[in-house]
């Protein structure tokens, strides 16, 4: 099977296979039309032989001409493997066996006397109702079983349409199932590709093909059909030849296969529409809450700047060492919360055009938290009940590290700085659960969360104001080393928030 499907740039995608011994069709192997007339006129005459044998032998047998049964099971059988009229057929011809062989005078086809008139008419009545009656049992199962395969396949078509948003896996699932369903060629192509074969002339193709018929109408050029996905003058077109052009079932299940997949055009077509339009809006509102956070998160701690040291410029004379001291502090800590605060824009720059590559390896969790409360200005914040033991997890220290002083640092800003902060580490030997709890006012349990999203604030206890990045660099980097990272309110009722790091490790003894 070869399948060549090129919809973006006109050309055409034809496809020829013989996969009637496995089409999801109405005309499946199952369905008793797969026999022919001789086919069914032979089977019929067989299985009348077959039982005027069997009745010949109980007549040997047991000397009995009472087998008007065995005949009418032949008759049954014909009907139910062959049809209505393979059971009526049936029916004359048992009843000709019949009355041939088993009634008085034998071997020929004259009556002994009335009873034997009412006898075989009796059976003639009887053999064509059951004949009759067993035939239309099984065209109604057909039917049924008909309606349950295009159902099935319907089905089956819109889920493995609806799964994906690109239309040349639509187009190319269609054309696969309009080839297993016609057994024979398809074409799927803009208006303006290529014929498929030699056996239509350029004329009659571009007639099939280029019409500016509406897209519920099925256009025809002999043995060929051809239906518009979509109402666009460009919309593409699928075309196809089936085994038998005859068939109206056929054409029905091609034309809901081709509606169908039109509609999942559009909505893959409206999908990206969306898409777009969110990307489109996202962006505009980081843009604006960039700028708006430039317009205060930077400017505040340069105003804090330029006021000392101009301070210290104009008046340093008269300040004395305490102040003056105070005033280079003020300067040299506006500028290290400055600092972070770039280094945080430029990361979540780097996390959102996604070129961050961290580079993971196993690492002491023990030494990053030092590293990091260390950067915070806070003691040395251990583990509880690690004692003893090693914390090892799978990640990259620098970023790593980055993340455990923005969740510092996020409780000290909020908490206060004299906010006590609990480290606490749970593991099931694959995983390690790091939680950092502090006893702030903590964040509301719908808003919790949010506190992840870029640039969300929440109002800090000592009157400073965060810049609402990081957290959300935080989340960043831990997506990146394949971890994560949640926030909750304390387990044991009291104010604060409990902010979990999720990353591969264990806990072994030292």
């Amino acid at each position: 099977m070869m399948v060549s499907i090129s919809p973006a740039d006109g050309k055409s995608a034809s496809v020829v296979q013989d996969l009637c011994a496995e089409s999801m069709t109405p005309q499946a192997a199952s369905d008793f039309r797969r026999f022919g007339p001789i086919t069914q006129i032979s089977g019929t005459v067989l299985l009348i032989l077959l039982a005027l044998l069997f009745s010949a032998i109980l007549f040997s047998l047991f000397g009995t001409t009472r087998l008007s049964m065995v005949f009418l099971g032949a008759v049954l059988l014909a009907a139910l493997a062959f049809g209505a009229r393979s059971g009526l057929f049936g029916a004359i011809l048992a009843f000709a066996c019949y009355n041939f062989t088993l009634t008085e005078p034998r071997f020929t086809f004259e009556f002994a006397g009335p009873e034997d008139v009412l006898t075989l008419a009796l059976f003639l009545v009887v053999a064509l109702t059951t004949g009759g009656l067993a035939g239309r049992v099984r065209e109604s199962e057909r039917i049924e079983r008909e309606r349950a395969d295009q159902l099935a396949a319907l089905l089956e078509a819109s889920q493995a349409q609806t799964a994906t948003d690109e239309p040349e896996q639509i187009l190319a699932d269609l054309q696969q199932r309009l080839a297993t369903v016609t057994c024979g060629p398809v074409v799927v192509c803009l208006p303006g590709g290529d014929r498929p074969s030699e056996e239509m002339d350029d004329v009659a193709w571009r007639g099939l093909i280029d019409s500016e018929s509406g897209p519920a109408t099925t256009r025809r050029s002999g043995p060929w059909r051809a239906r518009r996905l979509g109402s666009s003058p460009d919309a593409p077109v699928a075309a196809w030849r089936s085994a038998d052009p005859a068939d109206p079932r056929t054409e029905a299940l091609c034309k809901v296969l081709v509606d169908l997949a039109a509609v999942s055009l559009e909505r893959a077509r409206l999908s990206q529409i969306r898409s777009r339009t969110e990307a489109d809006r996202q962006a505009a509102a980081l843009r604006d809450a960039v700028l708006a956070s430039l317009s205060h998160d930077l400017r505040t701690p340069l105003a804090s700047i330029l006021a000392s040291s101009t301070s210290l410029r104009d008046y340093d004379d008269r300040f004395d060492p305490a102040t003056r001291q105070g005033l280079v502090a003020d300067i040299i800590g506006e500028t290290d919360r400055l600092n972070r605060y770039v280094g945080n824009l430029l990361n979540l720059t780097r996390i959102q055009a996604g070129a961050l590559r961290p580079t993971v390896s196993p690492v002491n969790l023990a030494d990053l938290l030092d590293q990091a409360a260390h950067r915070a200005g806070r003691p040395t914040l251990g583990i509880a009940g690690s004692a003893g033991k090693t914390v090892m997890v799978e990640a990259d220290p620098l970023l790593l590290e980055q993340v455990l002083f923005n969740v510092i640092d996020n409780a000290l800003t909020h908490a206060g700085a004299d906010a006590h902060i609990d480290v606490d580490v749970a593991t099931d030997g694959r995983q390690v659960d790091l939680s950092i709890i502090d006893n702030g006012p903590g964040v509301p349990l719908e808003d919790t969360a949010r506190i992840f999203e870029t640039f969300m604030q929440a109002r800090p206890t000592d009157g400073r104001r965060g810049a609402g990045i990081g957290l959300s660099v935080a989340r960043g980097f831990m997506k990146a080393m394949g971890g994560g990272i949640s926030a909750g309110p304390r387990e044991d009722g009291a104010s604060g928030l409990v902010v979990t790091l999720r990353l591969k490790g264990s806990v072994a003894d030292a």
